[in-house]
């Protein structure tokens, strides 16, 4: 969690974010006509670091797509609703507790999920596809 990243609660209770995807430095497409907010180096000219909702909102939306496929192909659900992707796509994510600055004072993620700093987690295609040991 890049430590300028939102937080939840809502102002009436809710947990917010449901989860959290990676939104800093990626690399993406960069365009050729627009100014590029991000300039560091990329070793190919066509790419950019970018960064915030722009990267991370791709992430889950892919694999929102592929759930989506997996279920109308290997789950033989026909039209699958918008609703059932989410449980999909919340129920396979992974905590990212402790966070990256350690534990106890400077733990920054609860190891109780769901939290008010990343929700549910990060989406994880893997665990939502296939069945976690314990």
């Amino acid at each position: 969690m890049a430590a300028f990243s939102s937080r939840g609660p809502t102002d009436d209770g809710r947990i917010k974010p449901d989860v959290v995807a990676p939104g800093t430095d990626i690399i993406s497409t960069k365009s050729s006509v627009g100014r590029n907010v991000w300039t560091a180096y990329t070793p190919n000219s066509r790419y950019c670091f970018g960064g915030g909702t722009s990267m991370a909102t791709p992430f889950v939306a892919g694999m929102a797509a592929l759930m989506r496929q997996y279920a109308t192909e290997r789950a033989a659900i026909t039209n699958p609703s918008a609703a059932l992707l989410k449980a999909m796509v919340v129920g396979g994510a992974r905590t990212l507790a402790p966070g990256q600055y350690g534990t106890n004072t400077t733990q920054e993620i609860p190891f109780t999920s769901p939290n008010a700093v990343e929700g549910w987690g990060q989406p994880d295609i893997t665990g939502t596809v296939h069945l976690r040991d314990g």
